[in-house]
């Protein structure tokens, strides 16, 4: 139980360093935004990926080492040859890692059983891009 806590920990501390490295203002709000509401305690879903408390912060980094990856392996990283905006890896962390900032508070989590909080509203790439341009600008390619 405390290597979990342990764990989760250093988990958000490698989040928060990610976010903090993308040097864009409003940052630092976003991440106490994150703090407050939850991010890091939050489950990702009710019985599928991340179905338990701490699952949004893993799913959602999990993702952006998969996105990395990707990236890297395509050489995709700031590569012009498509003729459009280049994707660096501060997008990769903001895209990534903040994708699902719509499930913040979605969930409700009693004893073992994780449900859905009727109250939110549907439209999940909607609330999640709605929520992060609160704190700061993004950019077309996220």
């Amino acid at each position: 139980m405390e290597e979990n806590k342990m764990e989760q920990e250093q988990l958000k501390n490698e989040i928060i360093e990610l976010l903090k490295s993308t040097k864009r203002e409003g940052m630092p709000a976003l991440i106490t935004h994150l703090e407050e509401k939850g991010f890091f305690t939050s489950p990702a879903s009710t019985k599928w990926h991340g179905n338990y408390p701490g699952g949004l912060a893993e799913h959602s980094y999990s993702l952006y080492k998969m996105f990395l990856d990707r990236c890297n392996e395509f050489n995709l990283i700031n590569d012009k040859s498509f003729g459009v905006d280049t994707i660096r890896t501060e997008n990769i962390i903001i895209i990534s890692l903040l994708h699902d900032a719509c499930k913040v508070g979605a969930y409700l989590v009693d004893r073992n059983l994780i449900r859905y909080n009727k109250s939110m509203p549907p439209g999940h790439a909607t609330i999640s891009l709605g929520r992060v341009k609160e704190f700061i600008q993004l950019e077309p390619i996220e």
